[in-house]
């Protein structure tokens, strides 16, 4: 009976520890899977963040305030300042009085190089009358 007991006390340990190796091991995987939700979830989180970037860039290219894009990276206010002045100094120089190119006298330039001053003269004459 003392045999019995013993080989039973023998099995119920062998059991105990191959429970216990299953346990470690399922804690060991849990761990890992824990930590992998946990990177996936700061990729996430990182692609989120670039996914509203790049729609608030979007939005700014079509309402045509492309200038002030790069405004939302800085992060001191003196960054920000200066940025906000280039960007509105390009923006007043880009809507700054152009003048025109200057006429055109390409007819007049040919006659004069060819040494023909009526035909000059009559381009002249046409450009002052309106002809």
């Amino acid at each position: 009976m003392q045999e019995e007991v013993e080989v039973m006390q023998e099995e119920v340990e062998k059991v105990d520890a191959e429970g216990s190796e299953e346990t470690e091991s399922l804690e060991e995987r849990v761990a890992k899977m824990q930590e992998e939700n946990q990177k996936l979830l700061e990729r996430l989180e990182e692609q989120q963040v670039q996914a509203e970037k790049n729609n608030l860039i979007a939005t700014l290219n079509a309402e045509g305030l492309s200038h002030f894009v790069g405004l939302f990276d800085l992060t001191t206010t003196e960054e920000r300042v200066a940025f906000l002045k280039n960007a509105v100094n390009s923006i007043l120089v880009a809507n700054a009085y152009q003048p025109k190119q200057q006429a055109k006298q390409e007819a007049y330039e040919q006659a004069i190089n060819d040494g023909d001053v009526n035909s000059a003269i009559k381009f002249k004459l046409s450009k002052f009358f309106g002809k």
